[in-house]
């Protein structure tokens, strides 16, 4: 826990990719406060948030985790081909 309130700014957050993933079938946290919550960060970002919403229950770890895999597997291979060019260009 924080002793000290933080302030999310630009500068502070969102300089590197970041993913929300929107359980549909949630009922801790309701699909439409997740995406108010993207949107919120999304306000103060530097990148946008990349979503992705799977039918899934509070816990994707448990109830979906097949799929769960593949939506890490796609965002790390994305990422990895966003970067390319420049590691290219350090070589």
């Amino acid at each position: 826990m924080a002793l000290e309130p933080i302030e999310v700014t630009t500068g502070r957050y969102g300089s590197i990719p970041h993913s929300y993933l929107v359980r549909a079938r949630d009922n801790a946290v309701r699909p439409a406060l997740q995406r108010l919550m993207v949107r919120e960060i999304d306000a103060v970002s530097a990148r946008p948030t990349g979503v992705v919403e799977i039918d899934s229950s509070h816990s994707p770890f448990l109830s979906p985790p097949a799929t769960l895999a593949e939506v890490i597997e796609a965002a790390h291979t994305a990422l990895r081909a966003a970067d390319e060019p420049a590691r290219t260009a350090r070589v």
